[in-house]
């Protein structure tokens, strides 16, 4: 009985890869499928991912190596909503725990920091957390998500009802990706600690997360924000300051290592008055 296909290196293509989708609709046998380095574009993804929703035996996927985009990747993990049975999705030389980061096997904390995870691993992360209902600690520091994987994740945390932890540091996520997180932050009702350290997120991105934290229009939740080594100056400052005025939550704010000036802090001080609770 074949349980174990390894196709790596064959270069089958999007054509290839929808046959095998098809296939894999009725195959009852096969449990691991290795489909590593083999110009697997969006088309065959979409096709992979069909297929992931009826399939019922597949355990382990490989797909790493290939040329999908975002439309692929979105095909795959929304698919995986449905998929019962696929235990790890390997999109960037790591296998994801499906399973795992769905909470159909309940854990409380995952730590994949430092795993070389792509915005391609990212946006399978978000999409598998708008439906788990158990984890609350994520770590996904010092790897390579990119504004688009934290776009993925702010969408993710608008649905979300229980992670209370995520550390995305050091994922050059921008401007762009902290804009989406603070979106997020304007509705999400569990975050108390979040870690976007060493993002180059620069004034925009510092003034976008003020207009996120702000009194009684913002976030009422969130305890602790680290905002270190992030390009962040004097306007950024302000902006944040601005922002965290009127906020009643917020006790920790770490922003060492940026490009504050005397003056910059002084004015964040200033503006931080009408706040009675931020310790740092």
């Amino acid at each position: 009985m074949l349980t174990n296909v390894n196709l790596r290196g064959n270069h089958i293509g999007d054509e290839a890869a929808a046959a095998l989708g098809e296939g894999l609709k009725v195959n009852a046998v096969l449990t691991n499928l290795h489909l590593y380095f083999n110009q697997i574009g969006d088309v065959g993804a979409a096709a992979l991912g069909e297929a992931l929703k009826v399939n019922a035996v597949l355990n382990k996927l490989d797909l790493s190596w290939n040329n999908i985009g975002d439309t692929g990747v979105t095909a795959l993990a929304e698919a995986l909503k449905f998929n019962a049975v696929l235990n790890t999705l390997n999109l960037d030389d790591f296998d994801l725990p499906i399973k795992q980061l769905k909470g159909t096997e309940p854990v409380e904390t995952l730590d994949f920091s430092r795993k070389g995870l792509g915005h391609l691993s990212g946006i399978v992360i978000a999409k598998c957390l708008e439906v788990n209902a158990v984890l609350t600690n994520l770590n996904i520091g010092d790897n390579k998500i990119g504004p688009t994987g934290a776009t993925a994740l702010g969408d993710a945390l608008k649905v979300n009802a229980v992670l209370t932890n995520l550390n995305i540091a050091n994922n050059d996520i921008g401007h762009t990706g902290a804009t989406s997180l603070a979106d997020a932050l304007q509705v999400n009702k569990v975050m108390t600690n979040l870690n976007i350290a060493g993002n180059k997120i620069g004034d925009q991105g510092a003034a976008a997360l003020g207009e996120g934290l702000k009194g009684n229009e913002g976030n009422e939740v969130l305890k602790v924000l680290d905002l270190s080594s992030n390009n962040i100056g004097d306007a950024g400052a302000a902006a944040l300051g601005e922002g965290l005025n009127g906020n009643a939550v917020l006790t920790t704010l770490r922003l060492e290592y940026n490009n504050i000036s005397d003056a910059g802090k002084t004015a964040l001080s200033e503006r931080l008055n009408g706040n009675a609770v931020l310790e740092t």
